[in-house]
């Protein structure tokens, strides 16, 4: 038994994953422990030598600049799920001005972790009652090699082979064009259909790694579910990567 929730840190905060890579027990209270140590210490050591600094503001992000060095540009900026709270669009014109423009791989990373709740709740409540009968179980058995996942009657266990671009790529177009209703109306008007994310991206400065080519190279784009059991997630997480739009790609 844990001592402590399991749908609560560490075991949503830490990728079990990494966690058994570096010290596997029988315990998991034991080897979180183990591995959170390790972690803490190496970025102490780190902090000594000067090879980490941070700054903590205490600001709204939209308000955040003044307290910045106009000097600084990052190479990576993570927003945590700052989407879920706030139009992608806002987010990109906030920090796109923050990354380096001489990096091209330079990268600002969104997460969303309610984006199903939020925008296709009614889909949601029909996709956890049909998982079972949507045929995922074979899908589920190949790819874990276990009956008790299989059989288990949590979603989790079929939620991860579950297709949701469609609906993922429905609310990356809604949240880029909620900054701009001018746009948004004319196009439900007229029946016009929604341009393409990149399209929309563009006029932000912005291009996003294709997710469905596997080409973000930061975070996952989602995070398989079974191979991390102890790791308490949805199914629904998902991260975007965008990269700065440079002259080569702008026509």
């Amino acid at each position: 038994m844990y001592c402590i929730l399991s749908d609560i840190f560490p075991f949503t905060g830490w990728d079990y994953l990494s966690v058994k890579k570096f010290c596997y027990k029988d315990c998991v209270q034991e080897m979180y422990n183990k591995y959170i140590c390790h972690v803490l210490e190496k970025s102490r050591s780190k902090i000594l030598r000067g090879q980490i600094r941070f700054q903590i503001i205490l600001s709204d992000f939209l308000e955040m600049q003044p307290f910045l060095s106009p000097v600084l540009k990052y190479d990576r900026i993570l927003t945590s799920n700052l989407s879920d709270y706030n139009p992608i669009g806002d987010l990109l014109l906030s920090f796109k001005p923050l990354l380096k423009q001489s990096n091209k791989r330079a990268v600002l990373v969104t997460e969303t972790l309610i984006w199903m709740k939020k925008f296709f709740s009614l889909k949601l409540s029909f996709f956890e009652t049909a998982l079972k009968l949507l045929n995922l179980k074979e899908a589920a058995l190949k790819d874990t090699k276990n009956t008790a996942i299989v059989q288990s009657r949590s979603k989790a266990s079929y939620i991860e082979y579950l297709n949701l671009t469609e609906e993922f790529e429905t609310y990356l177009k809604a949240s880029l064009l909620a900054c701009d209703s001018k746009l948004v109306w004319p196009l439900h008007r007229n029946g016009i259909p929604l341009p393409s994310i990149n399209k929309l991206a563009k006029s932000f400065g912005l291009v996003h790694r294709n997710f469905l080519r596997n080409e973000n190279s930061i975070m996952p784009f989602r995070w398989p579910l079974n191979c991390r059991r102890v790791t308490q997630l949805s199914g629904l997480e998902r991260a975007v990567e965008w990269v700065l739009l440079h002259e080569s790609e702008s026509s």
